[in-house]
């Protein structure tokens, strides 16, 4: 199943509050998500790079605090995010991103049917107060949090000592 073909399934399963796709200001958004919580690399401005779209969030996250859990992405996310409220996610492909408004639920629907190339997903508050990207992994989901709130953080120790 093609890319397009996911996002037209959670379209159907999620009404538009839950799962939108329609977001009038992506250009901005994905900016403001990159300017504070991604550097790009000195090579970005100076070489090639420079011509070709920048997708390679995950390994230019500025300052994340990192961790490993043995769970899966929806049981995480279900655990530490606020069911009703709304979330970018920034979804990494090998050459570009893409942005989608979602809820909880919808987010993990995502993650569990729609795998990008690079398994790499980007969850970002509304009002750009933190970040959490998740790199899914055979059985792990590696994690690397910024500015995240403390509730958050204990949520997350909480289930890695488990």
């Amino acid at each position: 199943m093609q890319w397009n073909e996911k996002i037209d399934l959670l379209k159907k399963t999620h009404d538009a509050k839950a799962f939108s796709t329609s977001l009038m200001d992506r250009k901005n958004i994905l900016r403001e998500i990159e300017t504070k919580f991604i550097a790009r690399p000195a090579q970005y401005y100076t070489g090639q790079e420079s011509r070709v779209r920048f997708s390679d969030w995950w390994s230019y996250i500025k300052s994340p605090a990192v961790r490993s859990l043995s769970t899966s992405a929806s049981l995480l996310l279900e655990k530490i995010l606020k069911p009703q409220e709304s979330y970018w996610i920034a979804c990494e492909f090998s050459t570009s991103i893409k942005l989608y408004k979602a809820e909880v639920k919808a987010l993990t629907d995502l993650i569990a049917i729609g795998q990008t190339w690079t398994n790499t997903y980007h969850i970002v508050q509304p009002k750009y107060k933190y970040l959490i990207a998740l790199m899914i992994l055979k059985n792990k989901v590696d994690l690397k949090l910024v500015e995240a709130p403390k509730e958050i953080l204990h949520k997350i120790d909480a289930i890695v000592s488990k």
